[in-house]
């Protein structure tokens, strides 16, 4: 005979339109933190084999949870599953017995279908249990095993059994009431809020640290301003005590003249007999002492208002840790949706598929987790579709008639790397390239490597499936998941070994994060650098750098790094290049990205500073090495660089280079000597083009510093400069015994003759007006150059 349906307290059920939808808001919170447990703990005790032990009884507490908190809730369908569930986990278990491996999967799809119920939200379906087809199949397996027990029941046994039958009755009425009161407490507990407006104080609390910062600089400014102003009035209390001297001098002075000296028996000035300078000069002695007075007045409270600032940043500190965790959800809570997606698939493509999860416990933001939610459903559909053999396949291949998926997240300094692995039977890049070709794609002449050839499944509208399905062959996925993943600013990488499996390697930045930085300057630039991407900060002598292989290196507690320079990898104008290396010791940046171990050099270090990482959006998020941006103290934008994936540049970078140095005793290399960072820019590019070799200098103090390194075979030189013009610089060659025959042309707004004359009596070769035509300057820079030795 079928079972009787459990009796239940028509008020724990109340009818769908009853449902209260706060109490079925904060169930389906809940429900997606028993169901990430629930899954969990079945997985663990899958794996340790179905026996008895804490994590069958932690998988046994979460579902009595789940249909607790579901009858509570008035979600029907939900609690009628998770008891059907709890009856059929307790016949299997019965008596201490392991449950069989289809138990597992049972339980499995029961889970993975409330799942969705709980993403459906509040509706009929919740109350409507033909809606599910797992509690069917839990209740068949039920009527089945006690029909099974019956038949070996005996009569005595069964009014044995009468009277212990109420106690469970009666804990589980103690349980519902439990539950109740659990479900009201969590529910006076728990808030919810908006996304968006979480997002918004995130954004105010990254806003108040920028005022922070701010507030900080204004302080220290004015703690130097008081320090002026006691050497100020100390300057003047001494100005006032010369002069006081001075007039009593003169006071006494006046009065011998006036009476004879025989004849001042008293001190003039005891007899109040001041004059109007001395009077003045007391006057201003006693401003001056009001005036100390005053700024230590202000010293006080400028002392009270920096412990106010150390209590506001702390206090702020604390909101900014507490709203970003907020903000955080473990990766756990995108594991069930995933597995629900391979399962699907591998039912469709009668595959056998297990799917695992390695850092189930990192933390991403919110809205990456969510926007990642597409890209890896298209690859783990892919993996089942493309990747994982038939059953039967992968017994002739020697394999498990089940194929595995790994999908594993780690945080790795500054980026997120997520794979996704399979051991099935790989991208065959001959296929791959045999489609390319049928495509058009490429010509058959192409030579393509074979990490080459796997880059082409990227592309929109290819497809190796030979035949298309509602799970694959349209050609629509990868392109869509490298879309989403660049729009994210990061990278997808590709490996695959043919008959082993593929690995599918997504690289994405932490986008919205505080973390520590340290501040580098190259050129004229500021950026800010993630100190979890640095493993040292040394200074290096030109001695300790070993020019000996195909490119420079450094070597550090046994450790070699290659030395690049930062700012020739970003194309900035800096000092701080590979080559040459100058006599006093010089800033690196010891960086460790991906496999590489490399020595950066920058022109300077501008300390370390807490950072509220911004999305840098669409346009800037695609170039490479920016991870984001962020505020400094006086409202400026300061770039933050991805030096993982900044570095995956350095080898093209160092190519480059070796190329450009090959032709360099050929070349002929020209000095821009300019303080307009447009006009080196500009000319620099003029002068490339046309096959000179260009060296840039700021003023003329840095041009001279450039000369011995850099020997120039002409020099485009302004006027008007810091530091050093040009008309000392050109003094300066003309006087070199080395360089006296360099032609100069210099290149001025002062056109009048004044400067022009002088120009010349200093040795200047050429003279031209700005703005200037091209073709006017290479014309000068020809002529100029043509009785000029290389």
């Amino acid at each position: 005979p079928e079972p009787e349906p459990e009796p239940v307290d028509a008020a724990s059920h109340p009818a769908e339109d009853e449902i209260d939808p706060e109490f079925g808001e904060v169930f389906i919170e809940e429900a997606h933190d028993i169901l990430e447990q629930a899954f969990h703990t079945l997985a663990a005790w899958r794996e340790a084999g179905g026996r008895p032990g804490p994590d069958q009884e932690a998988f046994q507490r979460e579902v009595h949870t789940l249909k607790g908190s579901a009858r509570m809730a008035g979600f029907t369908v939900v609690g009628a599953i998770a008891h059907a569930l709890e009856t059929t986990l307790g016949i299997e278990t019965e008596a201490g017995q392991d449950p069989r491996p289809s138990f597992f999967d049972a339980a499995e799809k029961a889970l993975v279908e409330v799942q969705g119920l709980v993403e459906r939200g509040v509706g009929p379906w919740q109350t409507d249990e033909n809606e599910s087809r797992e509690l069917a199949v839990l209740r068949h397996w039920t009527l089945e095993e006690e029909a099974e027990g019956d038949g070996a029941e005996e009569t005595g046994e069964e009014t044995a059994e009468a009277e212990p039958s109420e106690a469970p009755a009666g804990g589980e009425a103690a349980t519902r009431a439990a539950d109740a009161e659990t479900g009201s407490r969590k529910l006076q507990d728990q808030v919810r809020m908006d996304a968006e407006v979480l997002d918004s104080l995130v954004n105010n609390a990254g806003e108040l640290a920028t005022f922070h910062r701010r507030f900080e600089q204004t302080v220290g400014r004015v703690e130097n301003q008081i320090e002026e102003l006691d050497r100020t009035i100390t300057r003047v209390r001494e100005q006032l005590r010369k002069l006081e001297i001075e007039t009593e001098a003169q006071v006494l002075f006046r009065v011998e003249q006036e009476t004879g000296e025989e004849q001042v028996d008293f001190d003039p000035l005891e007899m109040d007999r001041y004059s109007g300078i001395q009077q003045l000069s007391r006057a201003l002695a006693e401003s001056v002492s009001d005036l100390d007075s005053l700024k230590q007045e202000v010293d006080d409270e400028l002392r009270t208002a920096g412990g106010v600032l150390v209590q506001e940043k702390r206090v702020g500190t604390e909101l900014q840790d507490q709203l970003m965790r907020q903000r955080m959800v473990r990766f756990a809570r995108m594991a069930p949706r995933l597995r629900r997606v391979v399962r699907a698939a591998a039912d469709d493509m009668q595959r056998e598929v297990r799917v695992d999860f390695v850092g189930q416990d990192s933390e991403l933001d919110r809205a990456l987790l969510e926007r990642l939610v597409a890209p890896l459903e298209h690859l783990l559909r892919n993996a089942v579709a493309h990747g994982i053999e038939t059953p039967d396949e992968r017994e002739e291949r020697g394999k498990p008639r089940e194929g595995h998926i790994t999908v594993s997240l780690e945080q790795a300094g500054s980026e997120i790397r997520m794979e996704v692995a399979d051991d099935g039977g790989g991208i065959d890049a001959e296929v791959v390239r045999a489609k390319a070709i049928d495509r058009g794609v490429i010509t058959p002449e192409a030579e393509l490597s074979d990490n080459q050839a796997l880059q082409l499944i990227l592309q929109s509208g290819f497809s190796t499936a030979a035949s298309v399905n509602h799970v694959a062959g349209r050609g629509v996925g990868m392109d869509v998941v490298n879309a989403e993943v660049k729009q994210l600013g990061g990278t997808l990488d590709i490996d695959s070994i043919p008959g082993s499996g593929s690995r599918f390697t997504l690289r994405l930045p932490f986008t919205l994060a505080i973390s520590q930085s340290l501040l580098v300057q190259v050129g004229e630039e500021t950026f800010a650098v993630p100190m979890a991407s640095v493993e040292g900060v040394v200074r290096a002598r030109r001695e300790e750098i070993d020019d000996s292989g195909a490119a420079p290196t450094y070597s550090y507690v046994g450790q070699e790094y290659a030395l690049h320079s930062l700012g020739e990898i970003l194309c900035i104008e800096t000092q701080a290049g590979v080559h040459p290396l100058p006599e006093e010791p010089f800033p690196l940046l010891l960086v460790r990205a991906d496999e590489q171990k490399v020595a950066l050099r920058v022109d300077g270090l501008a300390g370390s500073q807490e950072v509220v990482v911004k999305s840098v959006g669409p346009v800037l998020s695609r170039i490479p090495g920016v991870a984001g941006a962020t505020l400094q103290g006086d409202g400026s934008v300061m770039l933050i660089l991805d030096l993982s994936m900044l570095m995956r540049f350095a080898t093209v970078a160092t190519a480059a280079e070796a190329e450009a140095v090959e032709p360099e005793s050929a070349a002929t290399r020209i000095m821009v000597v300019d303080d307009s960072i447009t006009i080196r820019k500009v000319t620099a590019r003029l002068l490339t083009r046309r096959g000179y070799e260009v060296v840039t200098a700021r003023d003329g103090l840095d041009a001279v510093t450039l000369l011995d390194e850099r020997r120039p075979h002409l020099i485009l030189l302004d006027v008007e400069m810091p530091r050093m013009d040009g008309f000392e610089f050109a003094a300066h060659v003309r006087e070199h015994p080395e360089f006296h025959a360099v032609p100069i042309i210099m290149i001025t707004s002062r056109s009048g003759s004044k400067h022009r004359e002088r120009a010349m009596r200093l040795g200047v070769n050429g003279y031209l007006g700005k703005p200037y035509l091209e073709n006017d300057l290479l014309s000068e820079i020809e002529h100029q150059l043509e009785g000029t030795p290389a």
